[in-house]
């Protein structure tokens, strides 16, 4: 998550269950993800995130970093694939597209432990 959400709104934004700490970038800053929660108390900045993110998924998938496929519904199910932990292609992608995919396969191997 990113732009210029003071520490204040982080904080509250994680105490109510909308917010969430997943790691620290490569600078050492903390992203966080914006939970389903979010959208009942920050609706416009729940939108934007998934915006963003959708942006970035679509990116990483054009270049074959992540795998979607489509449900029966026509939702997108992204998925990690033999690029998504090859530091050789990971370091030639942009800031924010690093970050992203680390996200993606940081939750995509929690919810393989679950």
């Amino acid at each position: 998550m990113g732009g210029n959400v003071d520490e204040e709104m982080i904080q509250y934004l994680i105490s109510i269950g909308a917010l969430e700490y997943v790691f620290d970038d490569e600078d050492g800053e903390p992203v966080y993800r914006m939970t389903p929660e979010a959208k009942d108390f920050a609706p416009e900045m729940y939108e934007d995130h998934i915006q963003d993110f959708n942006a970035m998924v679509f990116s990483l998938w054009t270049k074959d970093m992540i795998d979607v496929v489509f449900d029966e519904e026509g939702d997108p199910m992204v998925s990690i694939n033999e690029n998504s932990e090859n530091k050789d292609l990971i370091k030639n992608l942009e800031k924010e597209e690093r970050e992203v995919l680390r996200e993606i396969v940081f939750i995509w191997k929690r919810k393989a432990e679950e």
